[in-house]
């Protein structure tokens, strides 16, 4: 576990991918939020 490496995320540049980032999904845990990140194998 300390050799985990976070998935690296593109600057966003149009309008939507800045949008998409503003409202990336939350998940919410007993008062507590983590940030849930989509895996697209395209970038």
């Amino acid at each position: 576990h300390d050799q985990v490496q976070p998935i690296a995320q593109r600057v966003p540049i149009t309008v939507s991918e800045k949008t998409a980032v503003k409202f990336k999904p939350q998940l919410s845990i007993e008062s507590e939020s983590a940030s849930l990140s989509a895996v697209n194998v395209s970038w």
